[in-house]
């Protein structure tokens, strides 16, 4: 089957500035970093700086660790894959990447299943590596969300479910990313959903990033079926940066802005996140924030932060309500005062 991708560049819509959306990367003062008392370094610069610094002293285990825990109850915030940055390495001794990583994070995001298969036994093998109480989103291969676009997959997807029973009951998220050339098609999303939520127990989230994915007649498909409908920054169409379809799942992923997968996000970035996080707690069983702006590990400072952040937020903002909430309704309760 032809694919229905384009060859050229993503095209990058422009971002959106409204109340509500994911806040912009802009109202940081310049700082100094602690270390050769440079000025000029934005939030997330001083982060990165700051984790060095733990880095050389040996202080990682405790001042990074303490913001840990694995008792978030439904928020679960990490990064796309495990790779501990460089400057962490030496202080994880004979562990592996993933396990000094889930001592420091309560989830992870595979996203190396999107390019590969993976044997079940190595999913076995990362879930016996991780604390009971950790959890794993795993991607949909490319071949059946960029090659078959949704269609004629069935085998592809009951191999990749088959795959994944390795992660037991740690596997918590599928996440479906469309290319950006894929338009909406009920039928064909209601068929491909419909097989994949019969078949895995896991939760399901889609990045969806063409426009026609945003009308109200997709996103009322997509909380029909169940599928969480993911927020994303940068937003390639307008709404990409509010989560939608079924509420039971609110999952946010971040790429990184304005150089997507390299750029690290402000501190007010990562405090109206916090805030947005919190709010998303009243009506979703579960609360995800991925940061995929690991190309020069600025995801592990801001996860960090934002862990941080999150701990300093009242309790009183968990309480579930009935998910029957409108799209409307919730995406009020989460703007930025």
């Amino acid at each position: 089957m032809t694919s229905r991708v384009a060859s050229g560049p993503i095209a990058r819509g422009p971002l959106s500035r409204r109340e509500g959306r994911f806040p912009r990367e802009s109202g940081c003062c310049p700082i100094r970093n602690g270390r050769n008392g440079n000025a000029d370094v934005s939030g997330s610069q001083s982060r990165a700086f700051h984790g060095r610094l733990y880095g050389v002293t040996g202080e990682i285990d405790v001042k990074y660790q303490q913001t840990a825990g694995h008792e978030d109850g439904n928020v679960y915030v990490g990064s796309a894959g495990w790779a501990n940055p460089p400057e962490y390495r030496g202080l994880s001794g004979a562990k592996t990447h993933l396990e000094f990583y889930a001592e420091t994070f309560n989830c992870v995001e595979i996203n190396s299943s999107f390019h590969r298969s993976h044997r079940t036994e190595t999913y076995a093998k990362w879930r016996e590596s991780t604390p009971q109480s950790f959890a794993f989103s795993v991607k949909v291969p490319r071949s059946i969300t960029h090659e078959s676009a949704l269609r004629d997959c069935r085998i592809d997807v009951e191999r990749f479910v088959q795959e994944t029973t390795g992660l037991g009951t740690k596997l918590k998220v599928v996440l479906v990313q469309l290319p950006p050339s894929l338009t909406f098609d009920a039928r064909v999303a209601s068929r491909f959903f419909s097989w994949l939520s019969r078949d895995c127990t896991a939760g399901v989230a889609c990045e969806c990033r063409h426009p026609s994915w945003f009308a109200p007649k997709a996103g009322a498909l997509l909380s029909r079926l169940g599928v969480a409908r993911v927020a994303a920054d940068p937003a390639q169409a307008p709404g990409g940066d509010d989560p939608g379809g079924a509420d039971r799942l609110a999952y946010y992923r971040l790429h990184g802005s304005p150089r997507v997968y390299y750029s690290g996000y402000s501190d007010i970035f990562i405090r109206n996140l916090a805030s947005r996080l919190s709010s998303a707690r009243a009506y979703s069983e579960n609360v995800w924030c991925i940061f995929d702006n690991t190309a020069q590990h600025r995801a592990w400072p801001d996860a960090l932060q934002l862990r941080r952040e999150l701990a300093t937020r009242s309790p009183s903002a968990r309480p579930l309500k009935a998910t029957s909430q409108s799209t409307a309704n919730r995406t009020e309760g989460l703007r930025i005062r």
